[in-house]
């Protein structure tokens, strides 16, 4: 069912009253508005219990983990589960209890399935209801990243402009403008010691555990300090006060403490922040450096400050809700050393427009394909196959960087014709190939080697 307005987690929503003798007590449960009118069949599956709901990853979700463990609100008369899971849409929708999709029966509203990195599924859930059959529920989907990407807090990695257009702290906004500059990982952010700082004030601190990483070149402070991760609680400082040029904490109202590092001056290093419940841990450039035996939450109300003592540029700020593993520290220093982020921080581009045919030269079997160039694209890729529909579509060529290119000069077998469709990609995946002239949604693109 879609266009609803519901309690997913069917909890009861508490006693409504206005007051007086004629006010509304009642105690209400599963609200739902539609915006359409419901047939008799929705009525009497509304009066059953309904689908199961309240998918956990979410539908469409594309961060998900590969540990993800599986979760949905069953439907009222649900007394067992069905679940079925596979990467092809179509096999899940159609799937039944003898299909390679069928995942067994549940009694409980979870399900822990072996997943892999940069995997695309889908799953359903049917509710068998006591004594009258099974009810089929909807497809959802969602695509697992590496456990680096899916469990991120906050990403600003300033590639296009001082605040975080990854999504994880919308709302930031730069203040004293900040330079955009160039860094170890594409753009990055450059703080002059006048007055400039991010404020973040949709994200507030993390507790124990948490990680933060990001990569810094130190010019000497101004001031007494300079901080980088701070709230009215802590702080995290590339030098702490009272000029003692190394870096470390704050607890506010309670320690000022200082870890046996000095940032270079003119230099990048990649720092990575560890907080636990009972200490914090520097690590520099891929290696532990030192530990300090106090524990205080990820401070997430700013970076820099207002006072304006941080000279400095950074890259790539990254926080978790965990604690990061060596291996993942070193993983993300090696990267960042090689000039990749750990992170795909593009979005899925748009489907490519305008896509022309025409013969490289008249007469010509080669044929000369071109299209409009699209925002954030970092390559395209050409399909093409012998159906109308494009569902046989096969990958010709991938890795193109231009927007044109001539094909293999092939010809259709007599009587057929070549069509071609063109995708633009980028690290988190191809665009989808836009919509036919009657508005059906197209085939995905076939994978390209």
């Amino acid at each position: 069912m879609t266009d609803t307005i519901a309690h997913e987690n069917h909890a009861p929503m508490g006693t409504l009253s206005k007051g007086g003798n004629d006010g509304l007590r009642a105690v209400l449960d599963d609200v739902r508005v539609f915006s359409y009118q419901l047939d008799a069949a929705a009525i009497e599956e509304l009066y059953h219990g309904g689908r199961a709901t309240a998918p956990s990853p979410r539908d469409k979700d594309r961060r998900a983990s590969p540990d993800e463990v599986l979760t949905w609100a069953g439907g009222g008369e649900a007394v067992e589960h069905d679940v079925y899971l596979g990467t092809d849409e179509t096999a899940v929708a159609n799937a039944d209890t003898s299909s390679p999709e069928y995942q067994g029966r549940q009694t409980g509203t979870s399900f822990d399935p072996d997943l892999t990195v940069g995997e695309t599924y889908f799953w359903r859930v049917d509710e068998l209801l006591s004594g009258r059959g099974t009810l089929a529920g909807d497809v959802w989907r969602f695509s697992t990243v590496d456990p680096l990407e899916a469990d991120l807090v906050g990403l600003l990695p300033f590639d296009l402009t001082t605040l975080d257009y990854a999504g994880l702290l919308a709302g930031g906004s730069p203040y004293g403008e900040p330079a955009s500059v160039a860094g170890p990982i594409d753009g990055a952010i450059d703080f002059d010691g006048a007055g400039q700082w991010l404020s973040l004030p949709q994200a507030g601190d993390v507790e124990p555990p948490w990680s933060a990483s990001l990569w810094v070149k130190r010019r000497p402070s101004p001031g007494p300090e300079a901080r980088l991760f701070d709230s009215g609680r802590a702080s995290l400082r590339l030098e702490q006060w009272y000029d003692q040029k190394k870096v470390g904490l704050t607890e506010y109202g309670v320690a000022d403490e200082i870890f046996d590092y000095e940032a270079p001056i003119d230099t990048w290093v990649h720092l990575v922040f560890v907080g636990t419940a009972s200490e914090t841990r520097l690590y520099v450039d891929g290696a532990l450096r030192d530990t300090i035996a106090r524990s205080i939450p990820l401070p997430r109300a700013r970076f820099g400050s207002t006072n304006g003592d941080l000279r400095a540029t950074v890259d790539d700020i990254a926080m978790w809700d965990r604690e990061l593993t060596l291996d993942e520290i070193a993983a993300i220093h090696a990267a960042g050393l090689d000039g990749r982020s750990f992170v795909c921080a593009r979005g899925l581009p748009r489907e490519v427009r305008a896509l022309r045919l025409e013969p490289d030269t008249p007469g010509s079997a080669i044929a000369r394909l071109a299209w409009n160039a699209v925002t954030g694209a970092e390559s395209y890729a050409i399909h093409r196959g012998l159906e109308a529909d494009l569902s046989d579509l096969a990958c010709l060529l991938s890795g193109i960087e231009a927007t044109s290119i001539t094909d293999d000069g092939a010809v259709p077998p007599t009587g057929s014709s070549f069509f071609y469709a063109a995708a633009a990609v980028t690290c988190r995946g191809s665009s989808t190939l836009g919509r036919a002239s009657d508005g059906t949604e197209r085939p995905t693109a076939p994978a390209c080697p």
